[in-house]
């Protein structure tokens, strides 16, 4: 639950650095790597966003800040209209 926690601190953080419109949904934590869902509003541009390599490489160098034996950060990318796509 602590590391949920934090992580879910962190993205809330790290969302407006990005686009408008977008955001981070942690999806679960397990054996040092963390799932987040890319959260793309409508109306927001999903293009903009960097890639998902890129991505996952600064929201892993946030999260290790904090949170140093995480691993890895895997995103998936989702939008309101689709829902969370797991």
């Amino acid at each position: 639950m602590y590391l949920e926690q934090k992580i879910s601190g962190i993205l809330d953080r790290m969302g407006p650095a990005f686009e408008d419109g977008i955001s981070f949904t942690l999806l679960g934590v397990r054996d040092g790597s963390a799932e987040v869902a890319l959260v793309v509003a409508p109306g927001a541009c999903e293009e903009c966003v960097v890639p998902d390599a890129i991505l996952e490489s600064i929201l892993l160098k946030e999260i290790r800040k904090a949170l140093p034996m995480m691993r890895q950060v895997r995103v998936k990318r989702s939008s309101h209209e689709k829902g969370i796509q797991a």
